[in-house]
């Protein structure tokens, strides 16, 4: 369960930055870890890296 309320409307956030991505680089920062979930869920597994920074 995604502690967000408007999941519908994050997944469809996801997909402008992955459309812009195939033109530039994008750099999403964040630290909750599910919105890696609704990522991979938008816009797919392998349509993004992901690094944690805190090992």
């Amino acid at each position: 369960m995604y502690p967000y309320r408007g999941l519908a409307r994050l997944t469809v956030t996801f997909k402008v930055p992955a459309d812009l991505s195939q033109r530039t680089q994008v750099l999403f920062l964040t630290h909750d870890e599910y919105l890696l979930d609704v990522s991979e869920a938008s816009i797919g597994a392998g349509a993004h890296q992901a690094h944690d920074l805190s090992t």
